[in-house]
């Protein structure tokens, strides 16, 4: 078995400067908008899975720290095209759980009707007006996804130096030729 003391040293580091940062030290020139609360609440789940990894890690399950990595990848994939996009970008990410409810529990219902059965009617209601409400943003988007571009895509619209960090292997696409990052 390998040895990672010296990498969870780093991480545990990392993980605890994150925190620092990310925790109550935060301060804007202007009130924080939808955008910049979904940002953070990304980061803030990324530090979660973070600490995920490294607790598999450090008890030796490296296969399933690794299929954390791949969801901490998307995470920082959508942080970042949400940070760095339109407010209406931010409410396609946000509203899109309103869409996925109710399209869950349909499909439930079809294939398991028992197990949605005692579901009050008013919930019921509220998610069908909600999915109402918002599926003609999501419906036209490959494969009914939050958003047009596939996670591929936003990875691409990313600047380079940050590509850089998100494994190639994850999105099974070409890493980026040396000539063409920008230094850090």
């Amino acid at each position: 078995m390998v040895s990672l003391s010296h990498e969870l040293d780093i991480a545990t580091k990392l993980a605890a400067l994150a925190n620092e940062i990310c925790h109550g030290t935060l301060h804007a020139d202007k009130e924080f908008t939808r955008k910049d609360y979904i940002f953070f609440a990304l980061v803030d789940k990324n530090l979660a899975t973070f600490d995920a990894i490294k607790l598999l890690a450090e008890k030796g399950y490296a296969d399933d720290a690794f299929v954390l990595v791949r969801t901490l990848a998307e995470c920082t994939v959508n942080a970042a095209y949400v940070g760095n996009m339109t407010d209406g970008i931010a409410n396609d990410y946000a509203d899109f759980s309103s869409f996925m409810n109710w399209k869950e529990f349909a499909g439930l219902q079809a294939v398991a009707p028992e197990a949605v059965k005692n579901t009050p009617r008013e919930e019921v209601d509220e998610m069908k007006r909600a999915f109402e409400s918002v599926k003609h943003r999501y419906e036209k988007n490959k494969n009914a996804d939050w958003c047009s571009k596939s996670l591929f895509e936003r990875r691409q619209r990313q600047k380079p130096t940050l590509r850089r960090f998100l494994p190639v292997g994850l999105f099974g696409i070409q890493p980026e030729p040396r000539s063409r990052i920008e230094a850090p």
